[in-house]
């Protein structure tokens, strides 16, 4: 199980990372739910390697799904942050130049239901793939 939750976090990690420098290049800008399709593959890339992180050290007597859940909560704040301050503060000179990332408090909600879905779906299939080979 250990290794097909390598590969999918591998492979999620570079969509994700793909889909990031696009959006930074243009289509954050262009395209309108693009950035929520960004959000939902940062979900799945935190929770596939927080799940693969503690797979991978047997940590016993921890639920990994809340562990993981958790991790990606902090994670989305995090990165909310960064964006206000990236519109609010970083960019204050740039005023004209840079169209800012976070137009209104909606696009915050919107980013943080696209990651947990992202997060929620690896779950989902973890938690069917589990079943599967328990049977």
């Amino acid at each position: 199980m250990q290794k097909k939750i390598r590969i999918f976090l591998i492979i999620v990690v570079l969509v994700f990372l793909i889909l990031h420098f696009l959006g930074w290049y243009k289509y954050y800008y262009n395209l309108e739910h693009y950035d929520k399709a960004v959000h939902f593959f940062a979900g799945a890339s935190v929770v596939s390697a927080v799940l693969w992180f503690l797979g991978i050290k047997e940590i016993k007597g921890v639920n990994k799904k809340l562990v993981s859940l958790i991790f990606l909560f902090l994670v989305s704040i995090i990165w909310e942050i960064f964006e206000y301050l990236t519109d609010h503060v970083f960019s204050r000179p740039l005023i004209g130049i840079l169209q800012p990332m976070q137009p209104t408090y909606l696009d915050t909600i919107g980013d943080f239901l696209a990651d947990f879905i992202g997060g929620f779906m690896v779950l989902f299939f973890t938690f069917f793939k589990g079943q599967k080979q328990d049977k």
